[in-house]
C-alpha cells in the first residue's frame, strides 16, 4: 500500500478501507474515523472535535486494527473444552 493510506482503517461513512490522506478521527465517539471526503461533507455532529491523523502516524492509546470482515460464527456462544452439554 501506498505511503499516503491509512492501512487498516476504515471510513466509517463510506466505507473506504485503507484510503488515502488525512484520516479525521471523532474525539468524542469511540472508533469513528472519517476520509477526508466525509469529513469535508460536515456531516457529524459540529460539536464533535475531530483528531487530524497523517498518513503513517497513529495515536498512542490505539490499539489492534479493528476487523474488516465478520461471520456468523463470531456471535454465538462457544462451548469450553473439556466441558459436555446437558
Amino acid at each position: 500500500m501506498a505511503a499516503d493510506h491509512q492501512p487498516n482503517i476504515i471510513c466509517d461513512k463510506c466505507g473506504s478501507y485503507g484510503f488515502s490522506g488525512i484520516r479525521y478521527k471523532c474525539f468524542i465517539c469511540p472508533n469513528y474515523d472519517l476520509c477526508s471526503m466525509c469529513y469535508e461533507k460536515k456531516e457529524h455532529d459540529a460539536k464533535h472535535p475531530f483528531v487530524h491523523i497523517l498518513p503513517g502516524q497513529t495515536l498512542p492509546s490505539e490499539g489492534p486494527p479493528r476487523k474488516v470482515a465478520r461471520t456468523d460464527d463470531e456471535d454465538r456462544p462457544r462451548r469450553r473444552e473439556g466441558m459436555r452439554a446437558k
